[in-house]
């Protein structure tokens, strides 16, 4: 609906009742829930310094993938080394860190929670009329917004909860999500053309010879 509802206290306070503080460290670190996601640094992030630090509801799903990411590397590494050279090595190495910081930058970024109570004022007229409330979380929903029921929140420009990255991928996490598949792509790509198809067609033009 347009407005918020009254007659759904239920449904409203089901979200504001999910934020709650978890200690870490005897107390030391403070982490805040909200619905099914965990915000690492609740402070920085309410006041807009970061968008790091946002960890999804299934975090088994980015280790399971890094824990490929590793096994690969570690068999495309050694061929390297024994096979091909130092530049070739070099390269591989690269696109494993490359990969793994692209892995966290999707893995731990906000992916576009809202926390819209009222209409942004710089939203013009015609575009406010767009928005929507949501009684499940309490807010208001831009254009394209959703609410996820993995994450237990609603995600601007919502596109689709990724289990392998283990939260959902919105509006600002999109752009990461779109750049680490790229990259272990270009990864894969450069190991079957060059390291594989490469090295053996290498290999019989000097039988040939």
């Amino acid at each position: 609906s347009l407005l918020p509802s009254q007659n759904n206290n239920k449904a409203n306070n089901n979200y504001n009742e999910n934020n709650k503080l978890i200690m870490y460290c005897g107390g030391r670190i403070q982490a805040e829930r909200v619905g099914n996601m965990i915000l690492l640094f609740p402070e920085r992030f309410h006041a807009g310094k970061t968008s790091w630090g946002v960890v999804g509801p299934c975090p088994t799903g980015p280790i399971f993938v890094w824990l490929i990411l590793c096994t690969a590397s570690y068999f495309v590494v050694k061929r390297a080394v024994l096979v091909i050279g130092p530049i070739t090595t070099f390269i591989c190495c690269a696109f494993y860190v490359i990969s793994t910081f692209n892995l966290l930058n999707v893995v731990l970024r906000d992916p576009g929670i809202c926390f819209y109570k009222e209409i942004p004022e710089d939203v013009p007229a015609n575009e406010a009329k767009k928005w929507m409330w949501n009684d499940r979380c309490s807010v208001y929903l831009p254009p394209g917004g959703r609410y996820c029921s993995h994450c237990d929140v609603c995600i601007e420009e919502y596109d689709h909860f990724c289990a392998w990255m283990g939260t959902t991928i919105g509006k600002k996490n999109m752009k990461q999500f779109t750049i680490f598949n790229a990259v272990w792509l270009i990864y894969l790509f450069y190991f079957y053309f060059w390291m594989v198809v490469g090295q053996f067609a290498s290999k019989d033009s000097e039988s040939k010879d």
